[in-house]
């Protein structure tokens, strides 16, 4: 049988010990009891993280088994694996001293939780409020975790108001801590264990749909929002730039002069000349392929100097590409870092809205 069952045991000083069944595949062969340190060696360190590349790759279904000592947890994930033969789920046993390892980092992959009590120890049912405690505040960066309670041990209750006592008790502390089930019954029983798991194998599917659509209705909003703060951007970038700003503008040949850019009432079109409203070229916004920051077309490095190659020059500096063989690209330096910063904004904003488009 290929078993995935992974105990996770820490000692005094917080060594992991990770355990997998003899009977593996040749992939998963990992020696059955590893030590694992913080300051080990080089090979433990790669056993270490194998055995986490197997535990996070091969199952859909990760479930912790949590509970205290004696309470069932290992016969329960044996008798499960042994009877369903169900390959889709993993578990991960903690151990009863090890409450305080339960963690962000641990709980990363989970999708279900089984806690296990004693019924017949009325302080294991107690305690399995501070086994729920301890998930949900390592996980309350997201949705809980699908959860059931299960107390076991159920077939040595010889009293029947022993057993409606434990059965309140038990209903009391699910209720109470926020467990999607709870069960009373025996770990032994196969059948028991199996109609347990399928009732959390049902919670963890929905659960799962739950986040795939809690994603994706997340990311859909993130879409919106950027677009309405793009369209915003560029609304107030088009009535403040229609006044025109003051560029330092390399011609073809390399002749730098000081003109005034500014766009059309429409917002269609760019223009610029010695002064607003006499206008000595234009051309589609619809024309610019890209925007380049810096200096790095051949226009810059063959033509500026002096304090046109200072760094607050090149800070200013913007290169708009086009598609025209005899004018590759529309070189600027801006006389200002807000002038610089607003049509930057504007002509990234066109280029967006021309690959949208």
């Amino acid at each position: 049988r290929n078993w995935r069952h992974r105990r996770l045991g820490m000692d005094r000083e917080g060594i992991m010990m990770v355990s997998e069944p003899r009977t593996q595949s040749r992939e998963s062969s990992i020696v059955s009891s590893t030590r694992v340190t913080s300051a080990g060696s080089e090979d433990e360190a790669k056993l270490e993280s194998r055995a986490e590349l197997l535990w996070r790759k091969r199952a859909l279904y990760k479930v912790l088994v949590l509970g205290d000592s004696r309470s069932g947890k290992s016969s329960f994930v044996s008798n499960f694996l042994k009877s369903s033969g169900n390959g889709e789920t993993q578990f991960l046993e903690v151990p009863a001293h090890a409450i305080s390892k339960i963690t962000r980092t641990l709980c990363r992959g989970i999708t279900g939780v089984v806690v296990l009590c004693d019924v017949a120890k009325k302080d294991s049912i107690e305690n399995a409020t501070n086994w729920k405690s301890a998930v949900d505040q390592a996980t309350s960066f997201y949705t809980s975790l699908p959860s059931i309670l299960v107390g076991t041990k159920a077939d040595l209750l010889t009293d029947v108001h022993e057993g409606f006592a434990a059965g309140a008790d038990i209903q009391r502390v699910a209720k109470g801590s926020g467990f999607d089930k709870w069960f009373v019954s025996s770990v032994d029983k196969k059948e028991s264990v199996v109609e347990m798991m399928g009732a959390l194998e049902i919670l963890m599917a929905k659960s799962n749909q739950q986040t795939c659509d809690f994603v994706l209705a997340a990311v859909a909003k993130a879409r919106r929002k950027q677009k309405a703060r793009t369209d915003q951007i560029g609304t107030e970038a088009v009535e403040e730039l229609k006044n025109g700003s003051s560029f330092l503008k390399f011609g073809r040949r390399g002749k730098v002069q000081l003109r005034i850019l500014w766009i059309t009432e429409d917002g269609n079109n760019l223009c610029w000349g010695q002064y607003k409203g006499k206008c000595s070229n234009k051309f589609s916004l619809s024309d610019i392929n890209g925007v380049i920051q810096g200096q790095r077309t051949p226009t810059f490095r063959k033509h500026a100097s002096g304090e046109q190659k200072q760094a607050s020059s090149k800070q200013r500096s913007m290169s708009l590409l086009l598609s025209d063989k005899k004018r590759p690209s529309i070189d600027l330096i801006a006389t200002s870092d807000r002038i610089f910063d607003i049509w930057l904004r504007f002509f990234q904003h066109a280029v967006e809205r021309k690959n949208s488009a």
